[in-house]
């Protein structure tokens, strides 16, 4: 008898817990800032691939984020 027990009790906490946790669309979105850096680094990525139109804002954006960004300025 005691075995039932057990075996009933551990089933009800099992169920309580996967009830009770929290799914992963629940759960809060961390807001990460994109710095210069980012987008220097995705800038130089699409000047690789050819696109050139949004490597140019891209370098842009580095620019009006960290003003006088030599690096930047020289592969816009």
């Amino acid at each position: 008898m005691t075995d039932l027990w057990r075996l009933f009790i551990s089933v009800i906490i099992a169920l309580s817990l996967i009830c009770l946790t929290p799914s992963t669309h629940s759960l809060p979105i961390f807001i990460t800032q994109i710095t210069a850096g980012d987008f220097l680094e995705l800038g130089g990525d699409k000047m690789g691939c050819g696109d050139y139109q949004v490597a140019i804002e891209n370098f842009n954006q580095t620019i009006e984020l960290q003003k006088y960004f030599a690096v930047a300025d020289s592969d816009r």
